[in-house]
């Protein structure tokens, strides 16, 4: 027995609309968003990413994005951000490739950024390498991955976020001129 078209497609959306109704939504919360130039804060830490460029990385001479950032502590606290979830950032392209920050950049942000003890009102800024094979697949965002629980004793670190990692849309800006990566 054939059905005819209109029958297949209500069946199709009432199978549909029962699924949805029976499944929990399991959609994650958002970061912190925002363009460069934009100040976020996630109730403890504060980030700006002041600038985008594809360039030469140049501890090896070899093709990459820069990207050049401040983390600010904005608590009345001493901070490390290592003691606090942040994770080593990365930039993602826009077809979804995601960079991962350049081995002399890692040390130099953990350096700079994962062991300091931040203290209050203390800002930290400094320009890190993403390698990449070419231009032609730009930059779309830059991400700093934040956990709101210890993963070791799944206890909270204190953050009134769900999600306070953050995510800056590199193809936007908040100044009056163009992004630089678009």
């Amino acid at each position: 027995m054939f059905k005819t078209p209109a029958i297949v497609a209500v069946t199709a959306v009432a199978a549909i609309v029962a699924f949805s109704a029976a499944s929990p939504a399991t959609t994650s919360p958002r970061p912190v968003s925002g363009c460069v130039n934009q100040t976020l804060s996630d109730g403890i830490w504060g980030l700006k990413v002041t600038n985008v460029v594809f360039g030469t990385d140049p501890s090896v001479a070899v093709a990459a994005y820069g990207v050049t950032f401040t983390l600010s502590n904005l608590s009345k606290q001493t901070q490390v951000p290592d003691s606090l979830g942040i994770g080593l950032p990365q930039v993602v392209l826009k077809d979804g490739t995601i960079l991962e920050i350049a081995t002399d950049s890692q040390i130099a942000y953990q350096d700079a950024i994962t062991y300091t003890n931040f203290k209050p009102g203390m800002h930290v800024s400094g320009t890190y390498w993403f390698r990449a094979s070419d231009q032609t697949n730009r930059a779309a965002s830059f991400v700093l991955p934040v956990s709101a629980t210890n993963t070791v004793y799944h206890t909270s670190l204190g953050y009134k976020l769900t999600n306070p990692a953050f995510s800056v849309d590199l193809t936007c800006n908040e100044s009056s001129s163009p992004s630089p990566s678009s």
